[in-house]
């Protein structure tokens, strides 16, 4: 059994991993995933940073969450404080794609598969999952739907919910709401991780 440091260490770094697909996605400039079609559009209409609508809205999800019967871990609370932090030093550190259709679309598909990854590698360590899975978990866990359709429900009216707030909307927004789900129901089953079992 790894111990809880270690744990810990590998949730930092899978989380560091979702952080880049996000700053891929960002960097194709195709359109953001739904989460942050939300956030963007709260922040712009609010003068809200970015950040701190994160912050707020992963704390909001970590309520619901609760009353729906799903707990917050340490991955939940890191989640809400690291993501941003991640993306805001990646985000300096990644240079812009040249303007070329078909190399943004792949960044944008890779994106979609490197955050699919890491989410999927910071649940399987076992410390809890990100609010905005442990909200999608406790949902799966009321209505019995399986990961990839509950995620696509999830993202796709998160996305709704941004565009009408003004979020940003694109290609990309679209892939990233087909394929997220789905990928990472495809990631679980390689890592041989029942996401049931945060519940």
């Amino acid at each position: 059994m790894k111990s809880l440091k270690r744990r810990i260490l590998e949730t930092m770094l899978a989380m560091l991993i979702t952080s880049t697909g996000i700053v891929m996605m960002m960097k194709a400039e195709l359109g953001l995933n739904p989460w942050w079609t939300l956030t963007t559009g709260v922040s712009e209409l609010t003068g809200l940073s970015l950040g701190l609508v994160v912050q707020c809205a992963g704390f909001l999800l970590i309520i619901v969450a609760l009353f729906l019967g799903v707990k917050p871990g340490i991955t939940t609370v890191l989640d809400m404080f690291l993501i941003g932090l991640y993306i805001d030093i990646l985000n300096k550190i990644v240079p812009s794609l040249p303007n070329n259709l078909i190399l943004q679309l792949l960044a944008c598909i890779m994106g979609v598969i490197v955050f699919s990854l890491g989410v999927s590698l910071t649940v399987s360590i076992g410390l809890g999952a990100g609010p905005k899975d442990s909200f999608t978990f406790a949902v799966m866990k009321k209505t019995h739907t399986s990961v990839g359709k509950m995620k696509l429900v999830v993202e796709s009216s998160t996305f709704i919910i941004g565009l009408l707030l003004g979020g940003p909307f694109g290609i990309g927004t679209i892939v990233a709401t087909v394929l997220t789900g789905h990928m990472q129901s495809y990631f679980y089953k390689k890592l041989n991780y029942n996401p049931e079992a945060i519940i």
